[in-house]
């Protein structure tokens, strides 16, 4: 579903409940799971949302995390999945909250780059 917000597309991601259970049945989810969780990129379960408030940025990552792709990519593709599913991202950022987000989101990049060598270790 799509769906505008003062000028901003974003998607909203709903997931069955049989897609969630595949996912949450997934090992790769549930690891990504609480470093995304651990993350909470908009402080939202610092504020007492549900534990599954990121559930569908965690499934996002996932996808991106099996294509392989680079941290710079990662990095990019995670911006454009915040906007356009939770309203908020660069765009809308002055220049100073966008080089904390932007530090933000490289950070959580390199630790999923350190958890991906993890894994790769234990094949």
């Amino acid at each position: 579903m799509k769906a505008q917000k003062q000028g901003v597309l974003f998607i909203i991601i709903h997931l069955s409940e049989k897609d969630k259970h595949r996912w949450k049945q997934s090992g790769l989810f549930r690891r990504l799971k609480a470093i995304v969780d651990d993350w909470d990129p908009l402080g939202l379960l610092a504020l007492g949302a549900p534990n599954d408030e990121y559930d569908c940025l965690t499934v996002h990552i996932v996808e991106l995390y099996e294509r392989q792709l680079d941290m710079p990519e990662m990095a990019e593709r995670l911006e454009q999945c915040m906007e356009e599913h939770f309203g908020i991202g660069p765009s809308i950022m002055g220049p100073e909250r966008l080089q904390l987000w932007r530090e933000g989101t490289a950070s959580f990049c390199k630790r999923l780059e350190w958890e991906r060598e993890m894994l790769a270790e234990n094949q």
